[in-house]
């Protein structure tokens, strides 16, 4: 029986996947080093080695294909923040609440400074196309649900009135600094410079300290 795409051999199959990826992958690189613009199917196919007719009968248009580079950074990005939160001890020494805050918040910016290029384009790109938006609104939201778990793991430690509201909040704050200094730069509200490293330290105490001290003030009505 001749192969049909339903009945493909697996040989078949695993080169189909390592086309996908090195199309996926050549992509990637040129949204990191060349910015959106330069995302066409001709760039493409050169850097991937592969014909343009191969990257149209798997994405259709170029709408298509930088969603799929999107969700393609999203699985990396979010594998990546997996893995550094899975680098925590599960118990031992040096398990506690602020080091599990500490590892949450460090793990987070850490991973938006290892994607600093592929993230601002996309953000950038996202005020302007809705569909980027969107996914990348539903990604931030899933990463937001993987650092909330890790957090509220000691829930018993925090000492806010509603521990998923402020857990929710210091994920928002984590989020906004580092989209800030993707898309802002270091120094755009402050004439001193601020390193990922000073960044991540001073981010991870704030948020031990907020989690950690009860409320000062009422909330507003």
């Amino acid at each position: 029986m001749s192969p049909t795409p339903t009945h493909r051999p697996p040989a078949l199959q695993s080169r189909s996947r390592e086309t996908r990826k090195r199309i996926l992958d050549a992509a990637l690189a040129i949204l990191r080093e060349s910015g959106a613009e330069a995302l066409s199917t001709t760039n493409v196919s050169e850097v991937a080695g592969v014909a343009v007719g191969s990257i149209y009968r798997r994405f259709g248009n170029k709408q298509q294909l930088l969603l799929a580079t999107q969700a393609e950074f999203v699985r990396t990005f979010q594998g990546g923040f997996a893995a550094r939160l899975g680098e925590f001890p599960a118990e031992g020494a040096g398990v506690s609440p602020p080091a599990a805050f500490a590892h949450a918040a460090k793990s987070l910016v850490r991973q938006f400074e290892s994607g600093t290029q592929e993230m601002r384009v996309l953000l950038l790109l996202g005020l302007q196309n809705a569909e980027i938006f969107e996914a990348g609104r539903q990604a931030s939201l899933i990463g937001g649900r993987a650092y909330a778990e890790f957090l509220l793991r000691h829930r018993s430690a925090i000492r806010r009135p509603d521990p998923d509201q402020a857990v929710d909040y210091t994920h928002r704050l984590l989020y906004a600094a580092c989209s800030h200094r993707i898309t802002q730069g270091s120094d755009v509200e402050s004439e001193r410079r601020l390193g990922w490293d000073e960044l991540a330290h001073e981010l991870a105490e704030t948020v031990c300290a907020y989690l950690m001290t009860p409320p000062w003030l009422p909330m507003p009505s």
